[in-house]
């Protein structure tokens, strides 16, 4: 079986329309390796490969949190009926669509980036983060396959997990 018909025939009945670079770069070295495994072992790989990605990408985005604020705050996946969901200190966003989509560790610390956003700035009431120079909500964004926190008025950007205080 080729790659394109296995995607086809077994991972999309398994997995339903999956999008994004990241899911891309994670099949093509699964299939290379391991062949043409079956729907259910692909959907018990992936899920762990959406675990790992998460915690490491809420490490990230922790840490900033941590660095901009001085509050230590859990950021952790959780698992529900359909799939992973984000929580911060225990609160979903309720923006995030109702799952976390993401594999790759740069497109997950971006979703994860911008779900505890949303939680924090109903917590706070005010933008988290801020652009030191500009005092600027940045927003997550992917730039040149990195998760970055952009800022809305000067362009610039600095990496998720990379704030300083």
């Amino acid at each position: 079986m080729y790659e394109q018909e296995w995607r086809q025939e077994v991972v999309r009945p398994e997995l339903g329309e999956i999008g994004g670079v990241d899911w891309g770069d994670w099949l093509h070295p699964l299939f290379t390796t391991q062949g043409a495994v079956s729907g259910p072992e692909v959907r018990r790989l992936s899920a762990a490969a959406q675990q790992a990605a998460a915690e490491a990408a809420g490490r990230r985005v922790a840490a900033d949190v941590a660095r901009t604020t001085g509050r230590v705050v859990a950021v952790t996946p959780v698992a529900g009926d359909h799939g992973l969901r984000i929580a911060c200190d225990g609160q979903l966003s309720d923006h995030d669509s109702g799952g976390f989509f993401s594999i790759g560790d740069e497109e997950a610390a971006c979703e994860v980036a911008s779900l505890v956003q949303d939680v924090l700035v109903d917590r706070l009431w005010a933008a988290w983060p801020l652009c030191p120079e500009h005092e600027y909500g940045l927003r997550a964004d992917i730039i040149d396959r990195k998760a970055t926190w952009l800022c809305r008025r000067g362009r610039h950007h600095t990496p998720v997990g990379g704030l300083t205080g």
